[in-house]
């Protein structure tokens, strides 16, 4: 019995095949670019945000660190009890819909409900490249003021972070067949 789990064309009588029948097939392949883009984000905001706030793991992280706490740059891991309490309360948040992400295309992604989990997630993404993106002129006006940067060095971005929002949100639509097969809602 254990070895029908291993054909894709397994006999009906395998409860392997039957799961498969009621959940869907195995995710496609884009759905581990998914995992991979969350994995990140989960060890950034999940991880990263609750057991060493204001670490900076990533190049452009030491300027966004800085503006986040709001801290003169490279001091961010010595930032006051209040943004430890946002960063905490912020990085778990970030890390449960990490988790969610992940286990919705791990499933597969064709149920109605992931289906709809999946264009709820493309929807955010896109929603939040939006408002993303006006902060790198914020940034870019606060760091080139030599009084907050007088070295004038170490420009970050939130263009790397809305990049990988975008191509998370590309996978989500091949994985999932969102334009090709879109959720149908059951009602009753």
């Amino acid at each position: 019995q254990k070895s029908c789990a291993l054909f894709r064309h397994a006999p009906r009588n395998c409860p392997s095949a039957a799961a498969i029948d009621r959940f869907g097939t195995m995710p496609h392949a884009t759905a581990y670019g998914i995992v991979a883009v969350q994995a990140l984000f989960f060890f950034l905001g999940g991880i990263r945000d609750n057991f060493m706030t204001g670490k900076v793991i990533m190049p452009d992280e030491e300027y966004l660190q800085s503006w986040w706490y709001g801290v003169p740059l490279g001091t961010s891991e010595t930032h006051s009890d209040r943004m430890e309490c946002t960063a905490n309360g912020w990085g778990t948040f970030i890390g449960i819909i990490a988790l969610t992400k992940i286990a919705v295309a791990l499933t597969g992604g064709k149920t109605t409900l992931a289906k709809t989990l999946g264009t709820l997630y493309v929807l955010g993404n896109i929603w939040t490249i939006k408002v993303f993106l006006p902060m790198n002129d914020l940034m870019e006006a606060h760091w080139t003021n030599k009084k907050n940067n007088p070295a004038m060095e170490n420009k970050g971005s939130v263009t790397p972070f809305c990049a990988m929002l975008a191509i998370e949100s590309i996978c989500w639509i091949v994985a999932q067949g969102l334009v090709t097969e879109p959720p149908k809602p059951k009602i009753h």
